[in-house]
């Protein structure tokens, strides 16, 4: 039986100044791992290949522009989910956009795309890698990846509403992005401590079907600026959109909400405890597909609205408590 044990530690493999957008695809061979990352006040670009036992490598390409190091806190890079392209944004350098040979880890046909605003950026491409998104902290922008002028095909799909929880001294700016395993796009927030997420609920439609969910996600504690950085294990493979792999936790949210029975049949229960500081509210219903169902005024002189389920298609819908677009409280339920 092999023994696996540490051989070597502390071992340098590299002495230079790198961007933070260190990412990681696989090879050709499914196996060994590129791992490349953007080097900072030049051109060049440095890779390792990560083999099950040993790290080869450095080596250095020179492609495209200077990545100055004004940009080097702001952006965030990603790999396209078949390893094909390779994008590199932040607030200096713009959008740095190439293609990519899993089996040489060699960048390709350049290309570098600019924004009507300069403020910290996001990416990410969408399940088919049709749409890639990048986010300024007021707009989220879309791109057809199949339009021969990529540039041209940009179009706005969401306007930051200036929503501001009041336990956070920031609002929710849009910044970086992360597919989930449920073919959804989620999305953190520039500054400050915020406790929201925004999401993208449907990212292969054009425009705005895309369907972007402001500040839909409440947290039960605070996020500091981060987003995971996690690489493609299915590489070559459909994107599984498993909705069962994202499980939802009651988030700490402004005004208590309880929803009964859950799962339900015929009819649904929403309690809530609209005080005098929440007039004008509404619940709303939306399906997985990030569809909007049922906008229903609330009073807040009561504590309880009751809906009827019973033309409702089995499955999990999101229910929220919104004020002026604003979202006070959210849980899912389970029609059956």
């Amino acid at each position: 039986m092999r023994i696996n044990k540490i051989v070597k530690k502390n071992h340098p493999i590299l002495d230079d100044s790198i961007f933070l957008c260190k990412m990681a695809v696989k090879h050709k061979n499914k196996r060994d791992w590129w791992l490349l990352m953007p080097m900072m006040n030049q051109n060049r670009y440095v890779r390792f290949l990560l083999a099950p036992d040993t790290v080869i490598g450095p080596f250095y390409q020179e492609i495209g522009d200077i990545n100055t190091i004004d940009g080097v806190l702001s952006g965030q890079a990603c790999f396209s989910h078949d390893g094909k392209h390779y994008v590199k944004t932040d607030l200096a350098n713009q959008i740095f956009l190439f293609d990519f040979d899993r089996e040489t880890g060699l960048l390709s046909n350049y290309r570098k795309m600019t924004l009507p605003e300069i403020y910290d950026t996001g990416c990410a491409f969408s399940p088919s890698n049709r749409y890639l998104y990048i986010s300024t902290a007021y707009h989220i922008y879309q791109y057809d990846m199949q339009d021969p002028n990529i540039e041209s095909s940009r179009m706005t799909v969401a306007e930051f509403d200036g929503f501001q929880a009041t336990d956070s001294s920031f609002p929710t700016y849009f910044w970086q992005m992360l597919l989930g395993p449920d073919c959804r796009i989620y999305m953190n927030c520039a500054l400050g401590n915020p406790k929201h997420l925004h999401v993208i609920a449907n990212p292969d439609r054009r425009g705005p079907e895309c369907t972007v969910l402001q500040h839909s996600i409440r947290l039960s504690s605070t996020n500091d600026k981060t987003m995971p950085n996690i690489p493609q294990f299915r590489i070559d493979e459909p994107w599984p959109c498993d909705s069962s792999a994202v499980v939802s936790t009651p988030g700490i949210f402004e005004i208590p909400l309880a929803l009964s029975p859950n799962p339900v049949s015929d009819e649904l229960q929403i309690g809530y405890d609209l005080r005098a500081d929440y007039q004008h509210c509404v619940a709303e219903v939306w399906d997985m597909q990030g569809r909007l169902m049922v906008r229903q005024s609330l009073d807040s002189y009561k504590n309880r609205t009751n809906l009827s389920t019973r033309d409702w298609l089995p499955g999990i819908y999101a229910i929220r408590i919104v004020q002026y677009g604003r979202v006070l409280a959210w849980d899912k339920v389970v029609k059956q």
